[in-house]
């Protein structure tokens, strides 16, 4: 049974924000997915996404109020040799912050699960835990409801290949998988914000969410270094 429940029928205790990034080749039905999750509906009228949209959704995980912020990000924006660096600045704006992300690919089409590859090895490159690992990433095999050879062998593999945490099938189209994918991936994220492991600690204050950036605690370490040694050098 999934853990993400009804905001209607639960209580919850704490609330959290967790930036969670799509990302995959283009017409691999990114958006797609998204609105399939959030709004249980699918446009067959989606244009490919220009730059970065955002959609956020209130889910109960637990006893924890969880306040999913999707980034569906434009394959434009994936480094490419031509403007390596430009572009590679760019992703790196995009991901920084993300507690955990979905990389989909088209199995109807095997040089997007290629491309899954790539982005996944870009992510990896410009983001890690505190312990060194990857963020949570999930690979998710799209158009699942199209005849297709695929099977869940096939594709523990291929997540195994890729250093993904998992592989799902699912289907933008009828919502197929959408929700044990989720699922997986909250349950993930919110393992490693438990265990201290984003470098943006997640702290709650009156109810509402602040999270230090690596500059701010920097500087509460200095400013707690210089108020020890002058009370050291009082006494």
């Amino acid at each position: 049974m999934s853990s993400v429940h009804s905001l209607s029928t639960m209580v919850h205790k704490r609330e959290c924000l967790f930036k969670i990034i799509v990302i995959g080749d283009i017409s691999t039905g990114k958006t797609s997915l998204i609105q399939r999750f959030i709004h249980n509906s699918m446009s067959g009228n989606y244009k490919p996404t220009l730059g970065v949209d955002f959609a956020t959704k209130l889910v109960q995980f637990e006893d924890t109020l969880v306040r999913l912020q999707f980034w569906d990000i434009s394959d434009k924006f994936f480094p490419r040799e031509s403007c390596q660096e430009r572009f590679a600045n760019m992703t790196r704006v995009y991901y920084r912050d993300s507690h955990g992300a979905i990389v989909v690919y088209d199995c109807k089409r095997s040089d997007t699960l290629t491309g899954a590859y790539r982005w996944k090895k870009d992510l990896d490159s410009k983001l890690i835990l505190d312990n060194g690992q990857p963020i949570p990433a999930i690979l998710v095999a799209n158009k699942c409801d199209l005849e297709n050879s695929l099977n869940t062998e096939m594709l523990d593999d291929y997540a195994r290949q890729g250093a993904f945490r998992a592989g799902f099938k699912l289907s933008a189209k009828t919502g197929e998988g959408i929700e044990s994918a989720m699922d997986f991936l909250l349950r993930s994220v919110v393992s490693a914000e438990r265990d201290g492991l984003y470098f943006m600690p997640m702290l709650q204050r009156d109810q509402n969410l602040h999270r230090l950036s690596a500059q701010e605690l920097e500087q509460k370490k200095k400013r707690m270094s210089r108020k020890n040694y002058f009370q050291n050098a009082c006494c």
